[in-house]
């Protein structure tokens, strides 16, 4: 589930392991280049199975390695963990310094140019900072947190964007919040806003990778076309004039992730995926002991 295959399948085939799977966890273009990508093509025709946790990253497989079976296991999620917080809304505000008035907007990941929260925060100074009790939180860190905060000096808003850095109550953070945006340029599977329609919030997304699968549009949340600042700006807006929408939108994401989004489903595909490979590598290398 890692980029370690120029570690692990070196070694698996020394020892003969039967079975070597390789979870794709972003676009083929994206997750690997150079060396590690023609190592990629020479495993995936030597027998180490691929596979693609969307329906987008097994297409982007055949666009780089060509034909083959590239099975699609989507992510599931630990939903209850995301439906209980340790903490209430109320006295997480509190203890952070927000107001039980305020409208907090959140967005949880990697500060990395693939996440694009520098177009969350034009989008946010763009309109919905024009409103004094609304606040942008930026959960996490990354190479781009020092661009962001001085994008936040340069916009006079380093007062209403907060950089809360690495947190273990990231779901106490999506409780305590009103809208969860994703503002990536690119994603395979946005696991963080699974997370964030478990916990209830309405999600603003950019069409990327498997969010269009994951949130319907008007129903679960609104969708955008990926580093388009305006329509990102307007259905921020949108949400934060309406209420009644957010309330709407919320309870049907949360409906959606408790019967869509479980890792039972994700258990069940890998289970039946491995005993699948291993039978058949029983088929072909009857003479061999195969390891368990």
């Amino acid at each position: 589930h890692r980029n370690t295959l120029r570690y692990a399948w070196p070694v698996a085939g020394r020892r003969r392991v039967p079975v070597k799977v390789h979870t794709v966890h972003s676009m083929a273009e994206k997750e690997v280049r150079g060396y590690d990508r023609a190592l990629h093509a020479l495993a995936f025709r030597c027998g180490v199975a691929p596979v693609a946790v969307s329906e987008k990253v097994g297409e982007s497989l055949h666009r780089v390695y060509g034909e083959g079976a590239y099975p699609v296991i989507p992510n599931g999620i630990d939903v209850a963990r995301f439906q209980r917080p340790g903490e209430g809304r109320a006295s997480w505000r509190r203890r952070e310094g927000f107001l039980a008035t305020d409208v907090l907007i959140v967005n949880v990941g990697r500060l990395h140019r693939a996440k694009n929260q520098a177009l969350l925060l034009e989008a946010f100074a763009r309109g919905a900072a024009s409103d004094p009790h609304t606040h942008l939180l930026l959960v996490g860190e990354g190479p781009e947190r020092d661009a962001l905060v001085q994008q936040a000096r340069q916009r006079g808003l380093e007062s209403r964007v907060h950089l809360l850095g690495m947190r273990r109550d990231v779901p106490d953070v999506l409780h305590a919040a009103d809208v969860f945006v994703l503002s990536s340029s690119w994603e395979a599977v946005p696991l963080v806003s699974m997370e964030a329609m478990a916990a209830g919030l309405p999600v603003v997304s950019t069409t990327v990778g498997r969010a269009p699968v994951l949130i319907e549009e008007g129903r679960t949340g609104l969708l955008v076309p990926p580093n388009d600042e305006a329509a990102l700006a307007e259905a921020l807006d949108r949400l934060l004039r309406d209420t009644a929408l957010r309330a709407r939108l919320g309870k049907a994401a949360a409906r959606r992730a408790e019967n869509g989004f479980s890792q039972e489903g994700m258990v069940q595909g890998y289970s039946e995926l491995f005993t699948a490979l291993l039978a058949r590598a029983l088929r072909e290398r009857p003479a061999q002991t195969v390891r368990s």
